[in-house]
């Protein structure tokens, strides 16, 4: 870690304690205005140390695995669809703590951050049931999706990034600096947009959903059999495969973990089976495979699954039946009206 690093989390380590001076905080703000890393450095600490009002530092002089231990478990995890909040209270912190804290987050830091060959690099993870916001040091944003891991490097002059898992991105135009992420043999290339790129491995394909602008996309290692993908279309690429296939129809609701919002618009049961599958992460099935034939409209805001389900039903004239990781639906439906 270089020394201009650690005098920022001492400094942040500082402010977090609640023992600067009116004139120390307002030249913390003009270092957090100067640049967008710092912004982010601080929203990272912020992300280590989140612990109740209540909750007392840890001693680190004492023994240092169990105060150790006491951070790991004291960092707050929030559920899928919603973005972890930040919460730190400086009410019972004594101005002793600020060294403690500087250790605290000088050792996160180190254990987040890590060099690939000669480039130091970041690394962000959620785990399941789990998103993260996450603003890059050029503004654009990340929204990340459970069980997923983006990792960038420390330095972003240069703006590349992998992605394994999923990932929302909103991405700050710069022309003269393409956004590139690697995901698997896939390869995404922007100069600023919105879209969506999942690419979990065990799935083997890569989905990429244009939400506005265009984007580049394709293997890694084959730039001139790129496709570009323009907004409200969908491209796959297949890692078996040598190029990517512009997907004849937008992937449904590709982008509704992050939105919380479902919409189909005349479509098959069998498109609704996958979008409610993602989204729920609960087995749709039937009795009958004429029954993903039928075709259904709705829209739904952050709604549970069993709302879902037995809204299909009602208006499909079908009987549900449901367990805790699945829900069957029964009967002639469509065909019957």
């Amino acid at each position: 870690m270089d020394l201009s690093t650690q005098q920022s989390l001492e400094k942040i380590a500082k402010f977090l304690s609640g023992n600067m001076s009116p004139g120390e905080l307002a030249l913390f703000q003009d270092w957090l205005e100067e640049n967008p890393a710092n912004q982010q450095m601080l929203q990272e600490a912020l992300g280590v140390w989140q612990l109740g009002e209540e909750e007392p530092i840890p001693d680190f002089d004492k023994d240092m695995d169990v105060a150790w231990t006491k951070v790991e478990q004291h960092i707050q995890r929030e559920p899928i669809g919603t973005t972890r909040k930040l919460k730190v209270s400086f009410r019972s912190w004594a101005p002793r703590i600020a060294a403690s804290l500087a250790f605290i987050l000088l050792a996160a830091w180190a254990l987040t951050q890590w060099r690939q060959g000669d480039v130091e690099m970041v690394a962000y993870t959620t785990g399941p049931n789990e998103t993260l916001s996450i603003v890059l040091p050029d503004s654009s944003t990340v929204w990340l999706n459970e069980r997923s891991t983006l990792r960038r490097p420390a330095d972003f002059s240069q703006r590349n990034i992998q992605l394994e898992g999923e990932a929302y991105f909103q991405i700050r135009r710069m022309e003269h600096s393409p956004f590139r992420i690697e995901s698997g043999a896939a390869m995404t290339e922007v100069l600023g947009t919105s879209f969506n790129v999942r690419a979990y491995p065990e799935e083997e394909k890569v989905e990429l959903t244009v939400v506005t602008g265009k984007v580049a996309f394709g293997r890694a290692d084959a730039p001139k059999t790129r496709l570009l993908v323009e907004a409200g279309a969908s491209a796959v690429l297949d890692e078996k495969r040598e190029t990517a296939l512009q997907a004849e129809e937008k992937i449904s609701n590709a982008e509704s973990w992050h939105t919380g919002k479902l919409l189909f618009e005349d479509a098959t049961l069998e498109m609704v089976r996958l979008s409610f599958e993602r989204f729920y992460g609960i087995r749709l099935e039937v009795d009958d495979p004429a029954i993903w034939n039928c075709h259904f409209t709705g829209s739904f805001d952050k709604a549970p699954a069993a709302e879902l389900a037995q809204t299909i039903a009602f208006s499909l004239n079908l009987e549900l039946q449901q367990s805790d990781s699945v829900f069957t639906l029964s009967g002639k439906g469509c065909e019957s009206q």
